[in-house]
């Protein structure tokens, strides 16, 4: 069996779930036994397998930055408008090597691409015979974007949420797949709320690298608590909630810092700013890093993800992999993979009061936070991505 592999616009050599979700999927598959050829957008010598680098030539990459910067200052358009334009251009070129016969597709081979990012890709390949896989790395376009036009309209953000020309590709896309892969029990059942086929479905979760992220017991845990979130800073992560969870406990004097590790969106910087000060009214600090989080996780003590929709949250799994209590709300993919009030904790998104009193009995008692921690830890070792990915091969086979 060849399992051709497409990690989409996004380069690779980029932090994120992206890269550690590709690379990892693509060893393990390796390490399987399976004839592998990955497609995918940067450099990588990590992995040995057929490998084709689609990436722009340096000049063409700057002239497009550009390009991009000014669509955004000039003409107001947003990152996620310009995000169409890659996924388009990349789709174009996988396509291209399926066509000409570059990248080898056959009955024999299963194409697996993510949403959004594949549908002239699809196409080739079925054109091929081919058994195309789509990875769902969001829920069903449709639940996505209902989500997400809740919650800007209620934190008043004038920008849209996710452009209809990208809704209409991931439509087409799930349209014409041989299997839809549904990485938590959030992404099945909005594909089933929408009528897709259920005998479609594979349902599989993502893995966790447990040679990267380990349970260190670090001094500095002892002395400030640290409350952990990792991922963009935006509504949809429901870092609004947070905010206010942090505000209403510094209020009743608990002392602790709060550190965001990853990028502030430009449209929530006004919500930002404004809970930054009140947050610093009452003597608590916000730590705003972007980049690798393992650091973040080595000197927490418990991790939060209050998310209005995440369809895995691949975060949660490296939180728990490095010994962190979880909260996440019940909007989280990944509360598949926690057990409520023995790892952590599962609230009802958006209910402020849960995630309050949750946050407040892990302030307070670092007992619980050292066995939850140790149970997160316990339940990590059960994600291995070895584990994983041979259990979604089985599914397609």
């Amino acid at each position: 069996m060849r399992v051709v592999y497409y990690s989409g616009s996004y380069d690779i050599n980029s932090l994120g779930a992206t890269r550690t979700i590709d690379l990892m999927m693509v060893k393990s598959l390796v390490e399987l036994g399976y004839e592998v050829c990955w497609v995918a957008r940067g450099a990588q010598d990590i992995v040995e397998c057929e490998f084709w680098d689609i990436s722009s030539s340096r000049l063409k990459s700057f002239i497009s930055r550009l390009i991009n910067k000014l669509d955004r200052e000039l003409f107001g358009k947003s990152i996620n408008d310009i995000a169409i334009k890659e996924f388009i251009k990349y789709d174009g070129k996988f396509a291209k090597l399926i066509n000409r016969g570059l990248v080898k597709v056959d009955s024999n081979t299963i194409v697996i691409a993510r949403n959004g990012m594949s549908l002239e890709s699809f196409k080739a390949a079925k054109n091929h015979g081919g058994v195309t896989v789509l990875h769902s790395q969001w829920l069903h376009p449709l639940s996505h974007k209902n989500a997400l036009t809740s919650v800007y309209k209620k934190l008043n953000i004038n920008s849209k949420p996710i452009p209809l020309s990208r809704t209409q590709r991931q439509l087409e896309e799930i349209a014409m797949v041989d299997k839809v892969w549904s990485i938590s029990s959030l992404v099945f059942e909005s594909y089933l709320e929408h009528g897709f086929q259920e005998d479609k479905i594979i349902n599989c979760p993502l893995g966790v690298d447990l040679d990267k992220y380990k349970y260190i017991k670090s001094d500095s845990k002892s002395k400030k608590v640290s409350i952990v979130f990792v991922g963009n800073v935006n509504a949809e992560k429901g870092v609004h909630d947070l905010f206010e969870a942090c505000y209403r406990l510094g209020c009743a004097g608990k002392e602790f810092k709060l550190v965001l590790n990853g990028a502030l969106a430009p449209d929530f910087r006004p919500i930002f700013d404004c809970y930054k000060a009140k947050l610093a009214s009452r003597s608590i600090e916000i730590d705003l890093c972007p980049g690798d989080p393992l650091d973040s996780y080595t000197n927490g003590t418990f991790f939060v993800l209050p998310s209005i929709h995440e369809s895995f949250g691949l975060v949660v799994l490296e939180a728990m992999a490095s010994g962190l209590p979880v909260i996440v709300s019940n909007k989280v993919g990944a509360k598949d993979c926690v057990i409520d009030k023995k790892n952590g904790f599962i609230f009802d998104v958006g209910n402020v009061d849960d995630l309050t009193q949750y946050m407040s009995e892990l302030i307070d008692n670092p007992k619980m936070v050292l066995s939850m921690g140790n149970e997160s830890y316990r339940l990590s070792k059960g994600y291995s991505w070895l584990e994983i990915t041979k259990k979604m091969m089985e599914e397609l086979n």
